[in-house]
């Protein structure tokens, strides 16, 4: 019969040797016939094959009826299709039975028919099947009859043929069967030793078998998977990457493996699965841990990237120097890219002069010697540049114990180079700096010291041993016996050092009476504190100039008695004791009789002289622990710090009188002199240091009422004065309402050409009842009640006003000066009120010269230099009224841009040719030539004070020598004549 079949062809008919036949007639000729389509579907059945099976019908699938038995495979119509013509066996999977024919594509149909007969080795299974020979008898014309019935006879001898070599083979499968068992044993030892998971699973995922070894870290009973399903056994995202590739195993008869991972016991786990294709659609799954892999291709990945990433440079040769690898940062150090300068030699990249030449050989020889070799080389860029990069070589070993490779380490250094010089010039600089400083340095870490200068050295007079042992213990113990407190100085050292990020500025006296001053500071190096640093500062003559500062600034220069400001302090301290203690202190207000009448007569120098004698009789006068101070000209005030009674008081008054009663002996003058003595006990005279020197002063008052050189207690029946002061403020309040307020003006004069050059306008209050009122008498309590702001804001006015007048009237272009008060200056608004009177009035800015004390400028000085800047930029001309008498610092003349200096009037008082007013007011006049600034004496009331005051340089004065302040209206005619002439002849007043 395989002749028979092996003459159909896979063309669009069949035919018999000579005979063609249509493929129709294949159901006719075949019994046993089967069509199916290219989905695997039966299209067509023969009449006896559907009779011996009666499900077998059309449109069910091939598969399910039947199997390929040779060659052992899936029925796929493609595998078929191109072995149309050949011979299979198909075997019933019901009963078992083998049909035995040729397959046959027929491309019209897209279909393949099966042509073939049951495979029976004898008659009898006729029988058996319920078939006949008629039903294998094939329909056809008689002409093909013949030709039928010999195909039949040779298919059934070849049928017999077959039969005796199925039985041959069944013997060969039953050994190999055999053989199979066998390999079964041995592969299931193999897996009961193997760390991996077998699995044998069904196509829908159902697990048939399972194997694992103990040793495996996933070894579980069989009876946790068997009978089970993926799913099952695996959470649901494993779960479809498992059927994922089980589909992809029984559609490509191939080899797949996937990679999950799962968490076990809170650890992430990874697994690889591969999946074979079986026997009838079944698949072997084998499953491996593969964590420990995992992590080493990480654990490369990341040791890969750091390399590639890395910011030095990193190179890998072979044994011959050439190169294999460059990281990123060669090529962004070098310009080349890796493919440039693979294959070359490592130092061809290298920098090398003949002279360098040996020394590369020296590397080659330390390196292939197995040696690891450190050291600066200098590389080429691409673009031909020359920079040092520290290398660092180290040989790598193959298995074999031969260098296989080297690994080169490289840096480029030249920012480090470059941080290097600089650090260098820095640290020369800090060197010549450290020597230059007038301080002594020492640096020290960990008790050594690092770091000194000389001066250090020398102002210690530290010996050289002792500096050049660096041992901070050997330095300290030498500096502690040149201390007059040792052991608060290396108490405080200690601390130091217990408190590393402290600071500490500190005085210490050495025994020998110098004075140091140490200032330490902890030293930081990279956010790290890695020492200490400590500069020594010989401050004696800066403590012996202090001292004398102080002392001239709490003193009395002439007489060396505390002043005013170190009285109140003392005053303070004692009222404070004496509140604590319960205990009383009295306090005296002195004024000596009739001293502005030696003072005026005899001169300055006399006046001085006997104010130094009457401070030393004062002095002997008191008590230990008392204080005397001079107040001011011929006032002095007394601190009896304790006294038990009002009679202890009075007994030192009474020494005092009496100690007057003796005459002062003043070279060629023998003087006399009374006091007149006013006494406020605390805390019935009163309870503060305020209240105290008002009392006193009031009782001071009513000893001079009472006709002097006496003493009086504070009695309250003294307070009308207050009441009198009282009732000025009341009257004060409606004087500018009521337009009592008056201006005066005083002119200043040049004394060298007689002209005048300024008016200065002066206030005056004319009350109903009192009289011409001076301004020293109600300017302090507008100051102290805030009607300084309206008062002053009208004085400027005025004064602009009547400037102004005066211009209108063709009198000559002068300037007229005004006070203004500290409250009214610091005003916010006081620059645009002084802008808006000079717009209101028409006055020209530079005719009008404000006049500002120095206590003003110290009150708030920042405030000040921006006021008066402001005032400057306008054109307004500023003056330091009252220079020299009060703070005096020459900052206000660099600070501050004034235009006129005004010698305080109390350098007149005591003015002679050589004494040291004169001296001082030289000084001014020469600073203010000097700066460029307009100096003007007032107060000069006398010919000798004009005369000096000429011979010292002083060109302009304002005085009552030259006019006392006159009403606007005199004052205009003042004007007027000095328009026709000179107002003064200076040379005869």
């Amino acid at each position: 019969m395989t002749s028979f079949l092996s003459t159909f062809q896979p063309t669009t008919s069949a035919a018999f040797p000579g005979v063609t036949l249509p493929p129709q007639l294949f159901v006719e000729l075949f019994p046993f016939h089967l069509v199916f389509n290219r989905h695997g579907s039966i299209v067509q059945v023969g009449e006896v094959l559907q009779r011996m099976y009666a499900g077998l019908a059309a449109d069910s699938p091939i598969n399910q009826h039947f199997k390929l038995n040779s060659p052992v495979i899936a029925i796929e119509f493609e595998a078929i299709r191109e072995q149309s013509g050949c011979v299979f066996v198909l075997e019933s999977k019901q009963n078992g039975i083998q049909f035995k024919g040729s397959m046959v594509y027929v491309e019209e149909q897209d279909a393949i028919y099966f042509l073939g007969f049951p495979w029976l080795t004898d008659l009898d299974a006729l029988d058996r099947l319920g078939l006949t020979f008629k039903d294998f008898a094939i329909h056809a014309p008689m002409a093909d009859f013949l030709l039928l019935v010999e195909a039949h006879k040779n298919a059934l001898l070849e049928a017999t043929h077959l039969t005796k070599e199925l039985t041959e083979q069944r013997v060969k499968l039953h050994e190999t069967l055999q053989q199979a068992k066998l390999a079964t044993a041995e592969l299931k030892a193999i897996f009961e030793t193997s760390p991996d998971l077998y699995f044998r699973l069904r196509t829908d995922g159902t697990i048939q078998e399972y194997y694992a070894g103990k040793i495996s870290k996933l070894y579980a009973p069989p009876e946790a998977f068997i009978g089970k399903t993926l799913q099952d056994v695996v959470p649901a995202n494993v779960a479809q990457l498992c059927y994922e590739a089980l589909t992809q195993v029984i559609n490509t008869n191939a080899l797949v493996t996937i990679e999950y991972s799962l968490f076990i016991q809170n650890t992430e786990k990874f697994y690889e699965a591969r999946f074979f294709p079986f026997w009838e659609q079944q698949v072997i799954v084998i499953i491996r841990d593969i964590s420990d892999r995992k992590q080493a291709e990480e654990a490369n990945v990341l040791l890969a990237t750091a390399v590639k990433h890395a910011a030095d440079i990193i190179e890998i040769t072979d044994a011959e120097a050439r190169l294999q690898y460059v990281n990123s940062a060669f090529e962004q150090v070098t310009g080349y890219s890796s493919a440039e300068v693979l294959g070359k030699t490592a130092d061809s990249l290298l920098h090398t002069t003949e002279d360098e030449e040996a020394f590369n050989q020296s590397i080659w020889k330390t390196i292939s010697s197995g040696q690891i070799w450190n050291g600066c080389l200098l590389g080429r860029r691409k673009d031909g540049a020359i920079y040092p990069q520290e290398t660092t070589i180290s040989p790598v070993y193959s298995g074999a114990g031969t260098i296989a490779n080297y690994v080169i380490l490289k840096r480029d250094i030249t920012e480090s180079k470059r941080t290097e010089k600089e650090l260098e010039q820095s640290l020369s600089l800090l060197r010549a700096t450290l020597e230059a400083t007038a301080d002594g340095i020492i640096v020290s870490e960990s008790g050594k010291i690092i770091a000194f200068n000389q001066k250090f050295v020398d102002m210690w007079g530290i010996p050289e041993s002792v500096i050049e042992s660096r041992e901070l213990k050997q330095v300290l113990a030498f500096v502690l016996e040149l201390l007059k407190e040792p052991a608060e100085f290396l108490c405080k050292t200690m601390n130091l050092f217990a408190q590393p990020d402290a600071q500490c500025y500190e005085m210490y006296e050495l025994k020998d009476g110098r004075v140091f001053e140490r200032y330490s500071q902890p030293q930081w190096i990279g956010g790290k504190i890695t020492g200490r640093v400590c500069s020594f500062r010989d401050i004696t003559e800066r403590k012996q100039a202090e001292e004398t500062i102080r002392y001239q600034a709490l003193h009395d220069i002439l007489t060396g008695l505390p002043n005013r400001t170190l009285f109140n302090e003392r005053l303070a301290e004692s009222l404070t004791n004496a509140a604590e203690n319960q205990s009383s202190l009295a306090v005296m207000f002195i004024d000596l009789d009739r001293f502005k009448t030696i003072n005026d007569t005899l001169g300055h120098a006399v006046g001085d002289r006997l104010l130094q004698g009457v401070a030393k009789r004062l002095k002997s006068c008191l008590r230990e622990g008392d204080i005397v101070a001079r107040w001011g000209g011929d006032e002095f005030t007394l601190l009896l710090s304790h006294i038990t009674c009002k009679n202890d008081a009075a007994k030192i008054a009474q020494r005092i009188l009496d100690t007057f009663k003796v005459g002062f002996d003043l070279e060629t003058h023998h003087l006399h002199i009374s006091s007149s003595i006013g006494i406020a006990l605390y805390p019935f005279g009163g309870e503060d240091a305020e209240a105290l020197i008002k009392n006193a002063d009031a009782a001071l008052y009513r000893t001079k009422e009472e006709g002097r050189n006496n003493y009086h207690f504070y009695t309250q029946t003294m307070n009308s004065k207050a009441s009198e002061l009282l009732a000025l403020e009341n009257s004060l309040h409606h004087a500018l309402e009521r337009e009592e307020l008056v201006l005066y003006y005083q002119p200043q004069v040049n004394v060298t050409t007689g002209e005048v050059t300024q008016m200065e306008a002066l206030v005056r209050w004319l009350h109903p009842q009192l009289g011409l009122i001076l301004p020293e008498t109600f300017i302090p309590l507008a100051e102290e009640n805030g009607l300084i702001v309206p008062i002053g804001e009208w004085i400027l006015r005025t004064a602009c006003t009547q400037n102004k007048a005066w211009q209108d009237a063709g009198l000559s272009r002068i300037g007229v000066a005004v006070n203004l008060s500290a409250r009214q200056f610091q005003q916010p608004n006081s620059v645009e009120k002084v802008a808006q009177i000079l717009h209101e009035t028409g006055l020209p800015a530079s005719c009008l010269e404000l006049e500002i004390t120095e206590t003003t400028v110290m009150q708030n000085a920042d405030l000040t230099s921006g006021i008066l800047r402001k005032l400057h930029s306008m054109g307004v001309r500023l003056s330091l009224d009252g220079f020299g008498s009060g703070y005096s610092s020459l900052s206000y003349l660099k600070n501050f841009p004034f235009n006129t200096l005004k010698i305080a009037r109390s350098f007149l008082d005591s003015l002679a040719p050589e004494s040291k007013d004169a001296a001082i007011i030289r000084a001014i006049i020469a600073l203010g030539k000097g700066l460029n600034i307009r100096v003007v004496a007032e107060g000069v009331e006398t010919s000798e004070q004009k005369d000096l005051l000429n011979s010292l340089d002083c060109e302009e004065m304002q005085g009552d020598l030259f006019s006392q302040p006159l009403p606007a209206e005199e004052a205009t005619q003042q004007l007027m004549r000095a328009g026709l002439s000179k107002a003064f002849d200076c040379s005869v007043v």
